[in-house]
């Protein structure tokens, strides 16, 4: 397909053409009407035309045109699919009738899956431990030695994906029984990616071995140290094959001879499941916690491992205020009148208005990185979407993510719907509605939204004049306890004979639609009057991330329930101290070890790491060491460039062995824990045997894949097939006034002229 376009060169385009052209023909018909002799009007015309037909072969030459010629070829390119399998020690045993999920694997390959690919590049890899490329999946076949065939799916896949997104791969099939014995998580996965995603459809190796019945807590993460009064959270990754969906484990989690936790573990449908444990620490000192799992009295697996409790300090909290709000003098009130919290305010820049141009005279502007290192709890209220930078958004990810705590405060549903899917969102414990369309909410969800739409346009165009009632204020509305989690020390102080008091849980006015809490999120507080698609609106919900929690308020910050509330209730205060202590009990402001698990793995480099927070011991004043029964051992630790404060180390330990943490400055102890390592990965390997299709599911869901099933048809793999499409465009110019004629016809015409004019003696 190709165009053709003259192009003109000439100032003023055809502007300036038309007025050179008309000034010339004026010229020419003056000069020739008042010339100095007299000549017959018939020559005269010929004269006029020949000089008339030069110049405008001299103008078209100035302005230069050329043809342009344009050509537009579409290529279409072809997909490159990675061909990934596994080819560890579960894939490598034979089944009853002698044949090996790898073997079954490569024949599905051939037979079934490679003719659909016939557009394909096709790149084949296979991993155990680590990745390595293949020229063919008959490589597979022939036998080869390794001593580590142990599973790493989890971490090859956060590896290959960044690696086949730079080689351009398109799309990944992968062939695995879905076992990781690598001790790598989901959420390991899913936060070492950060937002990379890679396409996979997984076809899952399912050949029935025989594996032994096992059980144990591979991964246990817990921190190391925690404040008095606040709750310690564990969870611990169970392992299991040989059991059946349905039997029971009883877990008992104790200190010394007092038991913390009794709970029934049930097995699911894969190889492996999480257990959520919760538990009050009251007194400060060192915790020698064990985990236990046994099932008809006999003891299946027990790990060990200590926990400094240190004595609480006063919750120092950061507001950061994103517009104007009256109720911040009310908190600020609250927190005036308890003597276990404080409160420092700061103001983003355009606190007044972006679009006033009011000048903010506010000097203790934006956070600053002392702010947060200084804080237990940062409070961000009444923020809109354009007052977060890129930067800010990672401050408060490492903030939150190091130990610290964010309560993000808002009531305004259209400005939640903004943070939908953003970084601020990703750390947060909950989704937030979209309220592009009103009409998919029930009949009173849409009108209170649009009665509230109401009363800020009234508010906005200072409309403060009008008779009670007449803005269409909403009610109050109290919030609501969720079944089954009324106990929550934030509420501790509503509750009188084991029952709650109605009138003393917090109301409010406007709120923000929540669409649904995420996994492992804890819902504190629901809407008593509205609700959603999955139930009751949800108001307050916190979650653990990393090592610190996140919170959401999704209403205002209560003042007209202060003012609502006899003069002497001391409920707001109250709910606002217990709220803060119960969020700002993550951030510890002494040293601590920092380990990803409890339980690690033998024979693998362990990273250890030491934190300091700002203002404590400095490095040179440690002495750090570790323990094994009577045996020491000194690490020696660096400092971390990316993390300030962290100090790091790597060290492998033996297997089934229990190791001690130590910090020492002089004689005195400042920093202690302790953690267990686990038998050697290939024996875990060979009795994990039973295909964990569950978590191939999940990993295929992350990426927007699928699993391929008897039922699946071609269609599937359409999700590796983009369309890849690439426009050419080639241009070709060529000029039309360097022709021979051109001069040809100027020198006839200047010539003519000539000789008319030597004819009459004009010459």
């Amino acid at each position: 397909m190709f165009s053709e376009t003259i192009i003109w060169n000439f100032p003023g385009g055809w502007h300036g053409i038309i007025s050179l052209s008309l000034i010339l023909l004026i010229l020419i018909a003056l000069s020739y009407k008042f010339s100095l002799k007299k000549i017959p009007f018939i020559p005269a015309v010929i004269l006029a035309l020949f000089r008339i037909s030069m110049l405008f072969l001299i103008i078209y030459c100035i302005c230069g045109p050329s043809m342009q010629r344009e050509s537009r070829t579409v290529k279409t390119k072809r997909p490159v699919t990675a061909i990934v399998f596994d080819e560890s020690a579960s894939m490598s045993m034979e089944d009853a009738k002698g044949k090996t999920r790898l073997e079954e694997s490569v024949r599905n390959f051939n037979s079934k899956i490679a003719p659909l690919l016939k557009e394909h590049d096709l790149k084949f890899y296979a991993f155990s431990s680590n990745l390595r490329k293949l020229k063919s999946p008959e490589e597979l076949l022939k036998p080869r030695r390794e001593e580590n065939k142990s599973t790493a799916l989890y971490k090859n896949m956060a590896e290959w994906i960044p690696q086949f997104n730079q080689e351009g791969i398109s799309g990944v099939i992968c062939f695995s029984d879905g076992i990781d014995t690598s001790g790598w998580t989901f959420k390991q996965l899913t936060d070492s990616l950060a937002g990379e995603n890679l396409t996979h459809i997984f076809a899952p190796a399912v050949s029935k071995l025989k594996s032994a019945e096992s059980f144990e807590f591979e991964r246990i993460e817990s921190p190391s140290s925690v404040s008095a009064d606040s709750l310690l959270q564990v969870t611990a990754l169970a392992r299991y094959s040989g059991m059946n969906p349905g039997d029971t484990i009883d877990v008992k989690l104790r200190a010394g001879l007092d038991v913390l936790y009794s709970g029934t573990f049930k097995v699911g449908s894969g190889n492996s499941k999480a257990l959520n444990i919760e538990i009050p620490l009251k007194e400060a000192g060192l915790k020698n916690l064990e985990l236990t799992a046994e099932s008809s009295g006999r003891k299946l697996s027990s790990n060990s491992w200590s926990v400094s409790v240190l004595q609480k300090n006063k919750a120092s909290a950061l507001l950061y205020l994103g517009s104007a709000d009256w109720g911040a003098r009310f908190l600020k009130s609250a927190f005036d009148n308890s003597e276990r919290t404080s409160l420092t305010i700061r103001f983003a820049q355009d606190i007044l208005g972006y679009q006033t141009g009011a000048p903010v005279k506010i000097k203790d502007k934006t956070i600053s990185a002392a702010d947060l290192a200084n804080s237990d709890l940062l409070i961000l209220m009444s923020m809109r979407r354009h007052q977060f930078t890129p930067q800010m958004e990672k401050n408060l990810r490492d903030y939150v993510n190091n130990g610290g705590s964010i309560l993000f405060m808002i009531a305004n549903s259209e400005a939640a719907a903004e943070y939908s899917g953003t970084p601020v969102e990703k750390f947060l414990p909950v989704y937030f509605e979209s309220i592009a369309s009103k009409e998919k909410f029930d009949d009173k969800t849409q009108n209170f939204l649009k009665s509230m739409e109401r009363y800020r346009a009234n508010i906005q165009t200072g409309l403060n004049k009008y008779k009670k009632d007449s803005m269409d204020v909403p009610p109050l509305i109290k919030f609501k306890l969720p079944d089954g989690n009324q106990e929550s020390d934030i509420f501790s102080y509503a509750f009188k004979d084991g029952k709650v008091q109605e009138n003393s849980l917090p109301s409010f006015e406007d709120f923000a639609l929540i669409n649904r809490e995420k996994p492992g999120a804890k819902i504190l507080a629901l809407n008593s009057e509205f609700t959603g698609d999955k139930g009751q609106r949800i108001l307050l919900a916190t979650q653990q991330f990393g090592k610190g929690r996140a919170a959401l308020l999704a209403t205002d910050s209560l003042w007209r329930w202060k003012l609502s509330s006899p003069s002497q209730s001391k409920d707001f205060d109250k709910f606002w101290e217990s709220l803060i202590l119960h969020l700002s009990s993550g951030k510890i402001h002494a040293p601590y070890w920092k380990l990803s698990s409890m339980v690690v793995q033998a024979g693998a480099a362990l990273p250890i790491r030491l934190v300091i927070p700002q203002g404590q011991y400095k490095i040179e004043e440690l002495q750090t060491v570790i323990f094994k029964g009577f045996d020491a051992e000194q690490v020696k630790l660096k400092e971390n460039p990316d993390s300030p404060g962290e100090y790091s180390s790597t060290f492998t330990p033996a297997p089934s062995s229990r190791y001690t943490l130590k910090a020492f400055k002089g004689t005195e102890c400042v920093a202690e824990t302790s953690f267990s390592s686990s038998g050697a990965a290939p024996q875990k390997e060979l009795s994990i045997l039973k295909p964990d299709i569950p978590a191939l599911q999940r990993l295929a869901n992350l990426s927007g894949g699928a699993v391929l099933t008897q039922d699946s048809d071609k269609s599937i793999f359409e999700r590796i097939t983009p369309e890849r499409k690439t426009e050419i465009v080639k241009r070709e110019e060529r000029p039309l006034w360097n022709n021979a004629w051109i001069f040809f016809a100027i020198f006839g015409l200047f010539s003519a002229e000539l000789i008319i004019r030597r004819l009459y003696r004009l010459l």
